[in-house]
């Protein structure tokens, strides 16, 4: 797996990741509306809604700014839904995927 990642993603992948991620402005209400917009491929938002860092709020605003996208907002999830819904959250990306 490790080596199946690095080549793809190439050796640096996780590296660039985090140094992207350290750039991005985390405080509320930093929706990055102006990029959102920009977005022109089908997006599916979504987020728990007992999500505990990114406030659902801010989620709304995110999706609002993405055009014709889709929100999901998963009850009685939190942050890491994916690693809790897996087979649930698949399912609705799956559907997503076949209805674009």
């Amino acid at each position: 797996m490790e080596v199946e990642h690095r080549v793809r993603y190439g050796i640096n992948h996780w590296q660039r990741l985090y140094e992207f991620m350290c750039e991005m402005d985390f405080t509320p209400h930093s929706n990055h509306g102006d990029q959102l917009q920009r977005i022109s491929c089908p997006t599916l938002v979504f987020s728990g809604d007992r999500d505990g860092i990114i406030p659902l709020d801010q989620v709304v605003e995110q999706f609002e700014s993405i055009p014709d996208a889709e929100l999901l907002i998963m009850p009685g999830t939190n942050h890491f839904t994916a690693l809790k819904k897996t087979e649930w959250l698949t399912d609705a990306i799956v559907e997503f995927i076949e209805r674009h």
